[in-house]
């Protein structure tokens, strides 16, 4: 099994996104080394692979020296044939050279930023506390890291301050030759409470997951040559051609491969969940990670399948999806109803599968040519 774990080491932020999804019920506090040490332990207990997303918050917040103590940790684990991986999810104006040799030192620390688009999209939302806007401090320290060997993809939030603008988000990380995933966004925490500003419909997002796919998609066929990756695109494609859904979103086994462990140690299913009580699956410091992920909360999330999703087991996307994110579902209703953005996804679906439909008769027709 590969594990992946989604590590808050703090909830504390430097900047304050108007749509944050963290709860205000969200752990306090920074993770301590001897937490860390447990938890490495723990996980090394329970798994040879595990693939660690250090998240927040922000949690470059740590330092320097708490990703050292957390390689230091790992190497003494991989001595005992433990295989570990490493990705740090941030919003980029942390970034600095102690980070960047780390990086190149132990070549196995990625780093994902998050951007929302060109300077007039991206300071709309994602800003300090004195409502400056961060894009300036990004974009450099994004361009830092290229000049520096070092790749960095994206995650671009998608809410109703960008989603009219979908030709000037494809040109800006095509022109930035980042790749980049657009998420919808969550429904939770501080989005909550500007949602009368920043929330959008099902069919507003799958209509610019529609005209951005096939801008991509027109520009990809004209130059014959793929410039970035975009993800949902590159996942749903793959989840088309093979029945094999990737993906956390569409994952049929997220429940088994994801968990989230907070500043604490508290678990839960994963990091959008924090902070819910009711999916409090137990705590690092006083219980096994397989009582964890066999506890009573964690194996009711297993019974959402779509055999018992409303609408989900008689559709012809079912073995695509799954029923979608069940944090989205929760946010709209409960775990066990279909995810909001379903219909979104279907609009986009039906057109991809339009295309490999049809690429798949051009090779057909020229095979019988020859």
């Amino acid at each position: 099994m590969n594990l992946q774990i989604i590590v808050k080491p703090t909830h504390e932020c430097n900047l304050n996104c108007k749509y944050c999804y963290l709860e205000d019920s969200a752990e306090k506090g920074r993770m301590s080394e001897s937490l860390l040490a447990q938890t490495i332990e723990k996980v090394s207990d329970y798994t040879e692979n595990s693939h660690w997303i250090w998240h927040g918050g922000e949690p470059l917040l740590m330092g320097i020296d708490f990703y050292r103590s957390v390689k230091d940790i790992q190497d003494f684990y991989r001595k005992r044939n433990k295989n570990f991986s490493n990705g740090i999810q941030t919003n980029g104006t942390l970034i600095n050279y102690n980070l960047i040799n780390f990086c190149k030192e132990t070549n196995d620390f990625h780093l994902g930023l998050s951007i929302d688009g060109p300077e007039k999209i991206h300071n709309l939302t994602r800003i300090y506390s004195n409502e400056k806007g961060s894009f300036e401090e990004v974009i450099k320290k994004q361009k830092l890291l290229k000049r520096n060997g070092l790749n960095s993809g994206a995650i671009c939030v998608i809410q109703s301050k960008n989603i009219e603008y979908p030709q000037e988000l494809y040109h800006f990380f095509k022109s930035e030759k980042i790749n980049v995933k657009f998420n919808p966004l969550i429904k939770s925490g501080k989005a909550n409470k500007n949602i009368n500003n920043l929330g959008i419909t099902p069919k507003q997002y799958g209509d610019f997951l529609l005209k951005l796919w096939n801008i991509y998609n027109e520009d990809v066929l004209k130059e014959n040559k793929l410039f970035i990756e975009i993800n949902p695109f590159i996942d749903i494609l793959g989840n088309i051609a093979t029945q094999n859904p990737l993906g956390c979103n569409y994952s049929i086994s997220c429940r088994n491969n994801f968990i989230s462990i907070g500043p604490e140690g508290d678990i839960y299913p994963c990091g959008r969940f924090d902070g819910i009580k009711e999916f409090w699956m137990g705590n690092i410091q006083k219980n096994t990670l397989e009582e964890a992920i066999n506890s009573e909360i964690n194996i009711k999330l297993k019974n959402r399948t779509l055999e018992n999703v409303s609408g989900c087991s008689k559709c012809d996307f079912g073995k695509i999806c799954n029923a979608g994110c069940m944090h989205n579902s929760y946010c709209e209703s409960n775990i066990f109803g279909k995810d909001p953005y379903c219909s979104s996804y279907k609009i986009l679906f039906r057109e991809m599968k339009k295309v490999l439909n049809s690429e798949s008769e051009l090779k057909g027709g020229c095979k019988n040519e020859n």
